[in-house]
């Protein structure tokens, strides 16, 4: 089952100043409280919304690069993950995600890994996905360092590579192909898991030996990939634990 994600306790003014950032950008009070189509009402609440919302590390300030002393709010990555734990799939913010990627991909580079995710028909896993580890980050970003945007990109390749679905193992792998950057680092994480853990070796291991030798090549025989999935899907490899559509979801054997 989906665990249930809680979005960390927002006021309704801050929820609206967090998502209007994400969407559009950094901003400064005045400019939420007097723009034609107001985001809040005053100018005092605007301040005080993004006041909390920094002081809780969701937002930094940063001067313009004009010579007027304002300072606009950015966000963090504590703050974009807060920001995503607030979505769904699907849902009406996902229509902004190539301006969300293309303000904030740097703090998150898998953003900018969507449209390949997309092309490969992984869109709906990879919003799941992306709200999941978002959210882990939210929770748990206190023992962890600062700005990790690694460690989330590495807890995704590790949910995505533990699926026992032989059709989603063919779509992820084709993403690998085309990614070289991705491909690296799916198959530093998979050699990484052989040397410290005993679960699913024999799995992990063809896998390394059996599926990625082929992606590296120009052309790859998708045939003898598929093979090898569907035989690894008869294997008790641990699912991620997300529910999909039943016409693609497959249970491992227990």
């Amino acid at each position: 089952m989906v665990k249930t994600i809680i979005p960390p306790t927002l006021s309704p003014s801050e929820k609206l100043a967090l998502l209007y950032i994400l969407k559009n950008g950094p901003t400064y009070a005045y400019y939420l409280s007097h723009k034609k189509e107001k985001i809040l009402e005053t100018e005092k609440t605007a301040n005080t919304a993004l006041n909390a919302l920094a002081h809780r590390g969701l937002l930094e300030k940063k001067k313009t690069d004009d010579k007027r002393k304002r300072k606009d709010y950015y966000l963090t990555l504590k703050g974009l993950c807060t920001a995503f734990s607030y979505f769904t799939a699907p849902n009406k913010n996902w229509e902004k995600i190539e301006n969300i990627t293309e303000k904030w991909g740097h703090l998150l580079p898998l953003l900018n890994k969507f449209n390949l995710f997309k092309k490969y028909d992984l869109e709906d896993y990879f919003k799941k996905s992306l709200i999941q580890e978002a959210s882990n980050y939210v929770i748990f970003q206190a023992t962890r360092h600062k700005n990790d945007a690694d460690n989330i990109l590495n807890s995704f390749i590790q949910r995505s590579m533990h699926r026992a679905n032989a059709d989603y193992m063919v779509k992820w792998n084709r993403v690998l192909h085309e990614d070289a950057e991705l491909r690296q680092k799916t198959k530093w994480r998979l050699e990484l898991d052989t040397k410290t853990t005993e679960q699913h070796l024999g799995e992990l291991t063809r896998r390394l030996s059996q599926v990625f030798p082929k992606l590296e090549q120009l052309n790859p025989d998708w045939d003898a990939i598929r093979t090898v999935e569907l035989n690894l899907q008869q294997a008790n490899i641990c699912d991620s634990g997300l529910v999909f559509d039943s016409s693609e979801h497959h249970s491992p054997s227990k």
